[in-house]
């Protein structure tokens, strides 16, 4: 579509005529998008994310653009899985070079189908260079057959020009592929903890219900992940889970681009010499499980995030292990029991030890936010209670957030 009209006036103009059986969508535009989801149910992250998806696809320009779902009607809710939704979508379409956005609405069916799950056989890590000043490739990686997740932390470092940064899948094969994606994405922002926790909070709901959407990459052709549009000094963050299921050898991709230069640009971002904090590279399964117990009137249950002790090793066994652990997913399970004649209300406590930490935490399910937290000045993120001699179960499962510090802890005892 050639014109530049309010999303409004494209919902009446593609979508009202259609519906009634009256003029067909423009030269180029389909008739409508068609997204695949999963999930227990698949919450509207991952709906958003596979709308994205197939815009992106489908959509003319959109390849060469940074999309945007503006608005869908009615508001998306959680899909409960073996069930469909039919909606309206608008979408825009930003230029690479503050050009004005094209804007497109059209009906949209989203089906959430039943997949096995499989967890991330690998954890792919691009945080160095930390800050960009230059076009580029900022990572590039292969990807085969297994589970992979991807973290990743950038800031333009251009003090005049934006910057769009990019993660992409390439398929350089001669057959198409079909992989499934999670994608938990932070910013632009100004923020550092803020970027990496949007990130990881998105990543986490979505994770917690096996959540993904259906991305289809043709053969020789490619399919953006996520993009940002970075105001000088703004972050971007981002955790991406990947399960490729037909094709394999693709390239995950991530790039940087001055406004205004070629978008051929393909030299690699070389890392700062003097940077000693920051890291990309493959390392092992991004997991880490632990069983513990508390009692009522014991010593108080411990719970270290980014130990140094659980540092992901790089592929290979050699190299730096991973510092913090970012985009490793922890899971504690712990048994709690009151043998006591009086009720308890043990509290769930987080203390930053390395400097400011943000987080998201699944305690039992039910998401929970934290603010920045200081070193010296803990925060109570949930209580739970034990009546008189009983036992029960407790699960927590968190991440290490781009842009805060670890070593984190958590404690489980009295309030």
């Amino acid at each position: 579509m050639s014109r530049r009209v309010p999303a409004l006036l494209l919902a009446v103009a593609l979508l009202t005529p259609a519906a009634a059986g009256g003029a067909l969508p423009p030269p180029g535009v389909p008739a409508s998008l068609r997204v695949e989801v999963t999930g227990s149910p698949a919450p509207v992250e991952t709906l958003v994310g596979g709308l994205v998806a197939a815009a992106r696809a489908r959509l003319p320009g959109a390849q060469r653009a940074r999309v945007a779902l503006a608005a869908v009607w009615p508001p998306l809710s959680a899909l409960p899985p073996a069930s469909r939704v039919d909606a309206g979508a608008t979408f825009e379409l930003w230029g690479p070079d503050d050009a004005p956005p094209l804007g497109y609405a059209l009906p949209v069916t989203i089906t959430n189908v039943a997949l096995p799950w499989t967890d991330a056989q690998a954890l792919l890590v691009s945080n160095d260079p930390e800050t960009v000043t230059g076009s580029g490739t900022l990572y590039r990686v292969a990807i085969a057959a297994a589970p992979v997740r991807l973290v990743y932390h950038h800031q333009n470092g251009d003090p005049r020009r934006p910057l769009r940064l990019a993660a992409t899948l390439e398929n350089p094969t001669a057959a198409p592929a079909v992989v499934w994606a999670t994608v938990g994405s932070g910013g632009p922002s100004g923020d550092e903890l803020g970027a990496g926790h949007d990130a990881a909070r998105a990543f986490l709901v979505q994770y917690a219900h096996r959540a993904r959407f259906r991305l289809d990459i043709p053969a020789g052709g490619r399919a953006d992940l996520a993009s940002y549009d970075l105001p000088p000094h703004a972050i971007a963050s981002g955790v991406v889970q990947l399960t490729p299921v037909e094709g394999t050898d693709l390239d995950l991709v991530l790039t940087a681009r001055r406004f205004g230069e070629p978008a051929s640009v393909g030299v690699d971002v070389a890392s700062a010499p003097e940077d000693r904090v920051h890291q990309r590279g493959v390392f092992g399964a991004p997991e880490v499980y632990r069983a513990l117990s508390y009692a009522v009137d014991g010593p108080d249950a411990f719970m270290v995030l980014g130990d140094p002790g659980d540092a992901l090793r790089p592929a290979g066994e050699s190299g730096t292990p991973l510092r913090g652990n970012y985009g490793v997913v922890y899971t504690f399970d712990v048994r709690l029991e009151n043998a006591t004649a009086h009720p308890a209300a043990p509290a769930l406590v987080l203390h930053a030890e390395g400097g400011p930490v943000r987080g998201t935490f699944l305690v039992d399910g039910a998401p929970v936010e934290v603010p920045p937290v200081l070193p010296n000045r803990p925060r109570v993120l949930a209580t739970v209670d034990l009546p008189p001699h009983t036992r029960r179960a407790l699960r927590i499962v968190t991440m290490p957030e781009s842009g805060s510090s670890y070593p984190a802890l958590l404690t489980l005892g009295p309030a």
